[in-house]
Formats: C-alpha cells, structure tokens, sequence
C-alpha cells in the first residue's frame, strides 16, 4: 500500500530491499502505510541508602546472596535494571563471575525467605560507581521488588568486601543469605549498596492512555492465578480477553468469564491459569487494549525437558488425598476456604481434570464451595486463588460424597 499524494513532500524516508541488507529509497512522492506506536515513561531509580559507603560488610566462605527490597514510588511500575556498587580496591575484583537477582514481592512484608529469583549471569566490570545490570523486565501493580546479586567465594580466594552505607536511620531493607532461602537482616544502620531502576509506560489512544501491567509471580506448573491491572482515565472504556483454554478471566467483581472481561476506566482482570500436565512448558497471553501480557507455564512434575523450572513468589504446597472406596458414579466435592478461623468470600476455587479441563466456583459469603457431578474414581487438581490469602494446592482421588475439603490459608 502506498500514499502518492504530494503533500507532505517526499523525504526519502520509505525504503524496501530484496535481501534484508541493501536497502533503496523508492520513488518520488511514495510513501509505504506503515505506523508506529511508541511506548513513553520516565525511569525511576530506587536505593535504601545515601550512597555515601562508609562501611564494607564481610563475604564468607561459600554462596553469598546480597540483596535489598525496594518499593517504587508508583504502580504500575517495570523493573528493568539493577545496579551495584563494588568499593575500589575492596569490593569483588574486576572479572569476578556473579549472578544478577530480581523478583517480585507482591506483600510486601519483611519475611522474604523462599522467594524465587529470576538470575542472570554476569561479571563485575568496574569498580568505585553503580554498574547497571540490564534484566528480564518484572511488572507489579502493588507491593515491592528485591533485587541483589549472587557470588561463590572460594577457600583461599582473596577477602572480598560488600558495600554498605552506615548512616542512620537503619530502614532493615537489606539482607543476605547462605542458601538463598533463608535470609536475614543485616546488621543494624548497614544498607547494602544495590539499586534497582524502573521504568513507567502508557499507550495513548485518543484521549485516552492505558497502563497494563500483570502482577503475580510466575505461574507454577500446578497452576495459580494472578491479575492484570488497568490504568486509564474515569470514561475510557477496555476490554481483555485470552487466547488459550486453561486460562480462566475474572472480572474485578468477581464474576467469572470464559474469554472477555470488559470495563470502564481503572480496574482489574483477574486470571487462573489450570495446571500443566502436559509433558512440555506453554505460554498463554492476555491481551488487553491491543497489548498481550504473556502468561508463561513451565513443565509438569517429572516431565523429562532441559527446560528451565520456573517458581513463583511464594512456592505452592502440594498435598495428595485418597478419599474413601467407590460408591457412585458421580460426586460432589466441597469443603470451606478459611483464614484465620473466619470463611473467605468470593475466593475462586479450581477443580481440573487430568486433561486439563479446568470448572471454577466462588466461595460463598461465609467462604464455603461445592461442585456438583464430580466422576467417582477420578484424580483432580483442586486450588485456590485468593487476592489476600495463599491456600495449598491439593491433589486428590475421589470415590464418594465429599463435603470436607476445606482449605486454610498458609
């Protein structure tokens, strides 16, 4: 498709080639219809400390993992660079191999143990100012981001020394850990020096803009769920809708959608995503104003695949059941979802065969559930999704009646 009007003038700016590499203008007053959209924001660093760097903490023998939880000032918000100090002389030498850390903490509280990192490999290549590290790039609409790094040092390697800022106040956002599970504050007024970096986007559309984001950890191979926020103005309207099957969509008021969700100004789009219990990993998208969020899944248990484990935030207790000898036919399964001895209401609750066909049900107001004409003899995975509370995965054979299946939040 061309324009051949002579306004504006031609500005031998429309090219084509046959092979990808030599390139020509084409002729006078042509113009190829192709359009762009950018995507625009500003970039936001985010630190714990004054960057003064008064103090060098101690590396021990073995696996360090130096890391600081950050908070951006607005949602939604991308992280998408970290940046690390190495004092002159002190800090890891130039060349020392080291693993990038970043991950999502949507709570936002201070326990940050069995949090699951995305790594990236790298080496330091200076010292004596922040060195930016590009990563895979992490998107929340609420609570905070951890970022840090990873080193082994070795028996008889050189003292190897962290950054710290010493200056008060002590804001108890930094932590290190042996086995990056299990972490620990520092020492008192030590802030480790280790920022992250992110940037804010919107899409324009008129008088409108859009701010999409998903916030959720990845999705583990036995399912979970998640949410996409919408950020636009009060009268600008937006749909989202999914492009595979074992994802579910759930309005802001909770009601449940097989394809297409739509709203008017800020809202939500919740998501549950079945379990995998294909023998491969697999993506699924959510697409929202013309852009699609990825929804990646990895493998199932015991799957034979070099494929890379993905985790999310907070690891999903499975639990497996065998209920009763067969009975009927055909079942109901039930139970109540509770937290803090009080039901939960409007949680969804997941039912999904070992094909992968997933029925979802709300709790009701005083957090009970059901599922009528369950196949007696059959196993199924049973979850829930909760936007307070996170509930153990189950995994359960059923042969007769069952009304207990309660679920209590960890």
């Amino acid at each position: 498709a061309l324009d051949l009007s002579p306004t504006p003038p031609a500005d031998n700016r429309f090219y084509q080639s046959s092979n990808g590499t030599g390139f020509g203008a084409i002729l006078p007053a042509e113009k190829f219809m192709i359009r762009a959209v950018a995507f625009t924001g500003k970039s936001t660093v985010m630190s714990v400390s004054d960057e003064t760097g008064e103090f060098n903490g101690q590396a021990y023998e073995g696996t360090n993992y130096i890391v600081n939880r950050i908070k951006p000032d607005s949602y939604p918000a991308t992280l998408s660079e970290v940046r690390i100090y190495q004092k002159v002389g002190e800090g890891l030498p130039v060349g020392k191999a080291i693993k990038i850390l970043s991950a999502a903490h949507p709570t936002g509280n201070v326990n940050i143990n069995n949090t699951r990192f995305k790594e990236r490999a790298a080496t330091v290549t200076e010292q004596g100012r922040y060195v930016t590290y590009q990563i895979d790039p992490i998107t929340i609409c609420q609570g905070e981001f951890i970022v840090g790094y990873s080193f082994q040092k070795f028996a008889g390697e050189a003292t190897h020394t962290i950054a710290l800022d010493t200056t008060s106040p002590d804001v108890r956002r930094s932590y290190r850990s042996g086995d990056g599970t299990n972490f620990i504050y520092s020492l008192p007024t030590e802030n480790y020096m280790i920022r992250g970096a992110t940037s804010e986007s919107t899409c324009e559309n008129g008088s409108c803009s859009y701010k999409v984001a998903m916030n959720s950890g990845d999705i583990p191979r036995m399912g979970g769920s998640g949410e996409v926020c919408v950020q636009t103005q009060p009268n600008c309207p937006w749909k989202a809708s999914r492009n595979v099957s074992w994802i579910t969509l759930t309005s802001s008021l909770g009601n449940v959608w097989e394809e297409l969700v739509t709203g008017t100004g800020p809202g939500t789009v919740g998501f549950t995503v079945a379990p995998n219990l294909t023998n491969a990993p697999r993506t699924g998208g959510i697409t929202v104003f013309g852009r699609i969020i990825n929804v990646p899944q990895p493998v199932n248990f015991g799957a034979d695949t070099d494929e890379p484990e993905i985790f999310e935030a907070f690891p999903v207790t499975f639990e497996q059941t065998l209920l009763a000898p067969p009975t009927a036919a055909s079942v109901p399964i039930g139970g109540r979802v509770t937290a803090n001895g009080l039901g939960v209401p409007k949680a969804r609750v997941s039912l999904t065969t070992a094909t992968g066909e997933t029925r979802t049900v709300l709790t009701g107001p005083f957090g009970y559930y059901r599922f009528e004409e369950a196949s007696a003899g059959e196993t199924y995975v049973v979850s829930v999704s909760s936007k307070q509370y996170s509930f153990a995965t189950r995994l359960i054979t059923v042969f007769e009646d069952t009304e207990n299946l309660d679920f209590v939040a960890q």
